[in-house]
């Protein structure tokens, strides 16, 4: 199985759980900077027994005898340190003062950021639709359901496994299609009531 890499995305996923994680339980990963050095590493949860410091950070210089290891107050302080190249000297600044810096500048520089946003703007379409749209096809990027579906599906698909957002899945593209149809077929059952119900009015009177 291929070895996780710490990016804004496995950041993101590791502090939601932060307080779930027990004790001596690890997670590991490649961290690569910009410089092309890459460290295998191992985050741990530590025993009560090394408190205040809670989780530590073991691991190597991929290709090299160097070593790092230590122990950290808290998931942020070690994951800080990692994005900052574990930098110790204090007359050099820190690349990033906090882990939001870090995945802000990461984010903004991410070369797939045009299809994330897109990807989310057509989302956003579906849960209009399906809201205070009232399932009209006007409020659609794409003007079609099924077109929708079509180009959300293939933004999706495009990314790698590694990149693929965790704010949506395919099961819940193929849900929103599902409840799109539901809601346009309501909605266009009932318009053609009403035509057939005015036409069968005008007849009545002509």
């Amino acid at each position: 199985m291929e070895e996780k890499k710490l990016n804004t995305k496995l950041i993101k996923s590791l502090m939601e759980r932060k307080n779930d994680f027990e004790v001596g339980e690890k997670e590991k990963f490649a961290y690569k900077n910009e410089y092309g050095n890459v460290w295998s590493l191992v985050l741990r949860r530590e025993e009560e027994q090394y408190s205040p410091f809670i989780f530590a950070i073991e691991g190597n210089k991929v290709g090299t005898n160097e070593t790092w290891s230590r122990r950290y107050t808290s998931m942020e302080q070690a994951l800080l340190h990692i994005v900052n190249d574990f930098n110790e000297n204090a007359n050099i600044e820190n690349k990033y003062n906090d882990l939001q810096d870090y995945i802000f500048k990461e984010d903004r520089e991410n070369p797939r950021k045009l299809d994330y946003m897109m990807l989310d703007r057509l989302r956003t379409d579906c849960d209009y639709f399906l809201g205070n749209g009232n399932g009209y096809l006007g409020h659609l990027y794409y003007k079609d359901v099924d077109k929708h579906i079509e180009e959300m599906k293939k933004i999706y698909e495009s990314f790698t496994d590694e990149e693929k957002p965790e704010w949506i899945s395919l099961e819940d593209i193929d849900n929103y299609k599902e409840k799109m149809n539901e809601k346009y077929g309501v909605l266009s059952g009932l318009v053609n009531a009403w035509d057939d119900l005015c036409t069968k009015i005008q007849n009545f009177f002509n």
